[in-house]
């Protein structure tokens, strides 16, 4: 039975040239499942007590008239609106809106662990000599000692 869900198919009987013959077809191909759940979001929404209504002359239901589709839209948005749930509220702009759009870095490193110590290493030499530069100015001083001589 498992080996038939893959390919669930029905099968006909078809006559070619006076002989019968026995043909697989589809159960639900993509198009027609895609098909089928747009028709089934079609249907317009109705209750019972929209025809008595009618019949009545009272107004039907806010909703008579729209498409199911319609009114699980409106149901959705107001159920949003009413919790204030921020993922009903995102889901809801995601459709409207469209997701935003995420950017990811991408690094490739081609460098052995050898090659990746030693610029590491010249990097942290190349910071030192900059943190080493100090700007000085050159003063005239008279001193008669040096000052080594005073240790």
């Amino acid at each position: 039975m498992s080996e038939l869900a893959p390919n669930a198919a029905r099968q006909l009987i078809v006559w070619e040239g006076g002989v019968p013959v026995v043909k697989n077809v589809p159960l639900l191909t993509p198009g027609k499942i895609k098909d089928l759940h747009t028709a089934a979001v079609m249907q317009f929404y109705s209750t019972p007590d929209d025809e008595l209504a009618i019949e009545m002359g009272l107004p039907p239901s806010r909703f008579y008239g729209l498409t199911l589709l319609e009114v699980m839209l409106i149901k959705q948005a107001e159920g949003a609106a009413r919790s204030g749930d921020r993922d009903d509220v995102e889901a809801i702009r995601d459709r409207l809106e469209g997701k935003p759009k995420t950017t990811a870095e991408v690094h490739s490193v081609s460098e052995t662990y050898e090659q990746a110590l030693n610029r590491i290493a010249r990097e942290l030499e190349v910071k030192r000599v900059k943190a080493a530069v100090v700007e000085a100015e050159v003063v005239e001083h008279e001193c008669n000692e040096e000052p080594w001589t005073r240790l």
